[in-house]
């Protein structure tokens, strides 16, 4: 039987965000979990008051705070410091004021949750889905939030110093008042040179040294390393190979003197690495540490030699082929939209070697 208590005021919005769900009081004692084999009691408690906000038997924690959101139960100023809730559906929770810190909450599902004041110092939020969330004046510092999604969230006054942000998602955010760290900026005018990193034939990382001309459109991100450019000129590649490529985007190929361009370049600062344009570092030393770090983003990460024999970059592949050129009934590169009669041709010279090898 459910005990029910007067539940704590919602904070105003000052966002357009999804409203606040109806929450449950909370439960003296739960049966959702209560078919499971090796389950044990959980208290959840509030971080103040060590009152219990929420007790059930579950066989993890993490399915004692999922079974919690389930039934809408809030759990504000919950204690979850060092919880492992890798993976969680935390959609909509009520989790305002509460102590995260240590988490690990990789690849967890937080869309449209209630994080008002929430801390999440040093926690693992790698690849979460935060979308439409509410997190003003949210503590996330010292944090590894690689590739997390912020999309359309209220990040009014949230903290993010000491954080990773790399590849993070900002799109839509408010960030009236966010702190981030301030980060080297790429020059706004005049040509300069960069560095970035691309794979040879074998689909082994080099280095290759470029050139952000004078006249290519250029920008710094807010958060991450990288910044991007409309267009580059490579100046030398880091091996003896005679050209390399990217390893997500078929058509980029790289060579001394040769041109890349991206048709479709994003000059949107809350937009990070996965946005249009040619990504680069700006010292040799960031784009050494990528090509070391990388692997870590989000393992396994699949080597650009495996990537490259996938479905997928073959349907990236027939795609940048046909809109390269519409009419080309053959399958090969040709100078069209993309790039001109010598790429097509360093590229349809990788096409046959990469087909001789599997014969």
């Amino acid at each position: 039987m459910r005990k029910k208590r007067a539940g704590k005021s919602a904070e105003p919005k000052t966002f357009d965000l999804p409203t606040s769900p109806k929450l449950q009081p909370s439960s003296l004692k739960s049966r959702l979990n209560a078919s499971a084999e090796h389950k044990r009691p959980f208290k959840i408690k509030d971080r103040y008051s060590g009152r219990v906000l929420f007790e059930t038997e579950a066989e993890t924690l993490k399915d004692a705070v999922e079974e919690a959101v389930t039934l809408q139960v809030s759990l504000t100023c919950a204690d979850l410091r060092n919880a492992d809730l890798g993976g969680a559906w935390l959609a909509q929770a009520e989790l305002s004021s509460a102590d995260l810190s240590g988490a690990n909450l990789f690849r967890a599902i937080l869309h449209g949750a209630h994080l008002v004041g929430t801390r999440f110092c040093n926690v693992d939020l790698r690849y979460a889905n935060i979308r439409r969330a509410n997190l003003k004046k949210a503590i996330l510092r010292n944090s590894e939030l690689i590739c997390a999604c912020f999309i359309e969230s209220n990040l009014i006054q949230a903290d993010f110093r000491d954080s990773n942000l790399e590849a993070a998602e900002l799109r839509g955010a408010n960030l009236t008042s966010t702190s981030f760290d301030s980060r080297p900026m790429a020059p706004k005018e005049g040509s300069f040179e960069a560095y970035k990193a691309v794979f040879d034939k074998r689909g082994n990382p080099l280095i290759a040294r470029i050139l952000i001309p004078e006249d290519a459109q250029r920008t710094t991100p807010l958060v991450g390393r990288m910044c991007r450019a409309e267009f580059v000129k490579t100046l030398e590649l880091s091996s003896d190979a005679s050209f390399a490529k990217c390893k997500f985007w078929p058509d980029r190929v790289y060579y001394e003197g040769g041109t890349v361009n991206d048709v479709n370049y994003d000059d949107n600062i809350q937009t990070g690495c996965n946005a249009d344009g040619i990504q680069f570092y700006l010292t040799r030393e960031e784009v050494e540490q990528h090509c070391r770090l990388f692997p870590s983003w989000y393992p396994p990460i699949i080597s650009a030699a495996e990537y490259w024999k996938s479905a997928i970059y073959r349907g990236w592949t027939d795609g940048a082929k046909y809109v390269n050129q519409p009419d080309d009934k053959e399958g090969k590169w040709r100078t069209g939209a993309l790039f001109d009669a010598y790429t097509a041709k360093l590229m349809n010279q990788w096409d046959e070697e990469e087909k001789s090898q599997q014969r």
